[in-house]
C-alpha cells in the first residue's frame, strides 16, 4: 500500500509566492521556462512555493534525464550541467556563477557521447574536481575526473554495463557509480583520485513488491552519512509507485523506506536538507503537475507534499 499516498496525496496546498531571503533554508534548481533554461532559488522552509527565478539562458533547454548530467559545488557555488541546443540537440557544458548569477562557461560538448554521472568533488574550481561516467553506444561505461571550465577529460577505469546512478560522499571522498549489466546491479567505489577501490553487487529489501527500475537519483545525506536512491516498484495491480532507499553496503541492497508517492508520479531529484532538519525533499510530477514530498528519514514516515509552482527538473 502506499502509505504516504494514503497520508497526503490529497492535501496539495495551492503555492503562493514568497520572498526569499538569507535566513530561509533554500538550494538551487533547474528548470525550463518560456523555451529557456531558468536557474533558481528553492526555499525548501517553505515547500508550498514556486522557484524564485536568478538567471535565464535563452538558446538552450536542460533535457529531463535520469543520469545526473548536473551537479552542485558547495564550495565555490558553481552550478554546472548538459543543455541542448532547440532543433539540433546540441549539447553544452554549462556552468553558472551562484555567487553573482551568471554564465561562467558554455563550452560545447562531442555530439554522440553521453555525458552524466556529474558528481563535485567539493573543491575549488580550475583543476580536475568533478567527476563524470561516459558512454559513446559501444557499450561501455567510462569514468573520469573533469575540468568543468575546458571541458578536459582523465579518463580512470572503463567496463561494459548501463548507467544507473551516481553519488558523492565528502566524508570519504568516494565516488559511487551503480550500474547494471546482465548479471545483476553493481557499485563501484572509486577514490578521490578515480582510482577503483571495491566493487559491490546489490539487491534490493524491505518490499515484497516487484523492483519496477532502479536505483537511481543517488545522492549523499551527510546527515545520517548515508547513501539514498529513487527506487521504483510494481504494486499488485500494476500500477508503478516511487519510494526511497538507503543503501547498505555491508549487506549489498537497497533498503525501501516506508515512503510511497502517488501511483504514476515521477521523481526527478531529490536533495537532503543540509541545516539539521534530518529532512529529504523529493520533487517530481504526475500529470504534468509538480510535487514536492516531504521525508523523515530519523521516523521512515513522510512529513507532507504539496503542489509546487515551477517544474524541477533538477536540485541541490
Amino acid at each position: 500500500m502506499n502509505k504516504f499516498l494514503t497520508l497526503f496525496v490529497l492535501l496539495a496546498i495551492v503555492a503562493t509566492t514568497t520572498t526569499i531571503n538569507a535566513a530561509d533554508t533554500y538550494g538551487v534548481g533547474i528548470y525550463n521556462v518560456n523555451n529557456a533554461i531558468a536557474i533558481g532559488l528553492i526555499d525548501y522552509s517553505r515547500p508550498g512555493s514556486g522557484a524564485s527565478t536568478q538567471l535565464t539562458i535563452t538558446g538552450l533547454y536542460y533535457p529531463n534525464s535520469q543520469y545526473q548530467i548536473s551537479s552542485y559545488n558547495y564550495v565555490t557555488k558553481y552550478l554546472t550541467f548538459v543543455a541542448l541546443e532547440p532543433g539540433t540537440n546540441n549539447p553544452f557544458l554549462v556552468s553558472v556563477d551562484c555567487n553573482a548569477w551568471r554564465v561562467a562557461y558554455e563550452l560545447p560538448l562531442t555530439k554522440g557521447v553521453s555525458y552524466a554521472g556529474f558528481q563535485y568533488d567539493q573543491t575549488p574550481m580550475g583543476q580536475l574536481n568533478m567527476f563524470t561516467t561516459t558512454w559513446n553506444g559501444n557499450g561501455m561505461l567510462y569514468v573520469s575526473k573533469m575540468n568543468p571550465l575546458n571541458n578536459q577529460l582523465s579518463t580512470t577505469d572503463y567496463f561494459p554495463g548501463t548507467l544507473l546512478s551516481t553519488a558523492y560522499q565528502t566524508n570519504s571522498y568516494n565516488y559511487m557509480v551503480t550500474f547494471s549489466n546482465s548479471s545483476g546491479i553493481y557499485t563501484k567505489l572509486y577514490t578521490y583520485y578515480g582510482q577503483l577501490q571495491a566493487e559491490q553487487q546489490f539487491g534490493f529489501s524491505n518490499t515484497n513488491l516487484q523492483v519496477y527500475s532502479g536505483p537511481t537519483n543517488m545522492f549523499y545525506n551527510p546527515q545520517l552519512n548515508a547513501i539514498m536512491a529513487t527506487v521504483t516498484l510494481r504494486n499488485v495491480d500494476g500500477s508503478i509507485f516511487s519510494t526511497l532507499a538507503f543503501m547498505d553496503w555491508s549487506y549489498g541492497t537497497f533498503r525501501l523506506s516506508n515512503m510511497a508517492t502517488h501511483s504514476g508520479f515521477v521523481i526527478t531529484t531529490s536533495v537532503p536538507d543540509l541545516l539539521n532538519k534530518n529532512l529529504v525533499y523529493s520533487i517530481g510530477y504526475i500529470q504534468n503537475q509538480f510535487y514536492i514530498y516531504t521525508f523523515s528519514p530519523a521516523t521512515n514516515t513522510g512529513v507532507s507534499v504539496v503542489q509546487y509552482g515551477s517544474a524541477i527538473l533538477s536540485a541541490f
